[in-house]
């Protein structure tokens, strides 16, 4: 892609293909024609505009409690009072997970 030609929605996917297939942002930008620094700028914007499409919304809870919250997409499914239930539960000693019979 010479610099007198526009970015479009042809490039972007182009771009978008490549990083999936792993491509590093000097391999992406010598099969595009163009800089590294536009790559960079250009994943950047791309990566925004994902972030900016992810609905908030209410979602019930994995982590045990089967309560709905909050949650800003659908990679956060345990509600912040299981999360930190699980976060004390690591580095609870192991004597305190354990249950004893007499």
């Amino acid at each position: 892609m010479s610099s007198s030609n526009k970015w479009g929605a042809a490039q972007d996917a182009c771009l978008i293909h490549l990083r999936n297939k792993g491509k590093k942002p000097r391999e992406i930008a010598a099969a595009m024609n163009c800089s590294v620094k536009t790559i960079y700028y250009k994943a950047e914007l791309l990566d925004r505009q994902k972030v900016k499409s992810v609905k908030i919304k209410k979602r019930l809870c994995l982590g045990g409690c089967n309560k709905t919250f909050t949650s800003n997409g659908p990679g956060n499914r345990i509600c912040p009072k299981c999360s930190k239930q699980e976060r004390s539960d690591v580095g609870a000693p192991a004597s305190l997970h354990l249950t004893r019979s007499l």
